[in-house]
């Protein structure tokens, strides 16, 4: 099975955060080599006494250009 494209990941997901799988995904890289990109690692929300890292979902969509979805007025 296939992973998710890009815009099927993004969507599905609706939430103010992504995991490491997801980014790995976004970026088209393995997830190990996620660690080494600052700029994605500067995204990364630190949270005690969680075992997920978790990144933003804003800060991410940003570096990858994708645009904000509205709600329609």
């Amino acid at each position: 099975m296939m992973p998710p494209s890009a815009g099927e990941l993004r969507a599905t997901v609706s939430k103010a955060t992504y995991t490491m799988a997801e980014v790995a995904v976004l970026f088209g890289v393995a997830r190990q080599d996620v660690y080494g990109m600052p700029a994605v690692m500067a995204c990364r929300i630190r949270r005690v006494g969680k075992s997920r890292v978790r990144y933003s979902k804003a800060k991410i969509d940003a570096l990858l250009g994708i645009e904000p979805l509205r709600a329609a007025a």
